[in-house]
C-alpha cells in the first residue's frame, strides 16, 4: 500500500501535538524591512571601509563571500529540513500498524 507523506501523517492524527515555546521561540525570521535595511548598512559600510584602501580590489570577492554566508545557511537549514523529512518517511515505512 502507497500513500502520500502528507495522507500518513494525516493518519497519524497528530493534531494535538503543539511545539513547546522553547521549541520554536527565536524561530521567526526579521522583517523584511529589518532585513533591508541591516543588508544596505553591511553593503554600504563594506565598500565605505574599503574604498582607497589596499583590499580595495578584493571588496567583490568579499561581497559574494558575503552573500555566500546566506547561502550556506540556507543550505543547512534546507539540509535539516530534508534529513527530518526522510527521518519521517522511515518511521512511517516502518509501521506495522499494530499499535
Amino acid at each position: 500500500m502507497t500513500t502520500s507523506l502528507a495522507a500518513a501523517l494525516s493518519a497519524l492524527e497528530l493534531g494535538h501535538l503543539e511545539p513547546r515555546a522553547e521549541d520554536i521561540s527565536g524561530m521567526c525570521p526579521p522583517s523584511t524591512e529589518a532585513l533591508e535595511q541591516t543588508t544596505t548598512a553591511i553593503w554600504s559600510d563594506l565598500f565605505a571601509t574599503l574604498q582607497n584602501t589596499s583590499l580595495e580590489r578584493d571588496i567583490e570577492e568579499m561581497g559574494w563571500g558575503l552573500v555566500n554566508l546566506f547561502h550556506r545557511a540556507a543550505a543547512k537549514k534546507h539540509a535539516t529540513i530534508d534529513r527530518l523529512t526522510d527521518e519521517i518517511r522511515l518511521l512511517l515505512a516502518e509501521q506495522d500498524g499494530s499499535e
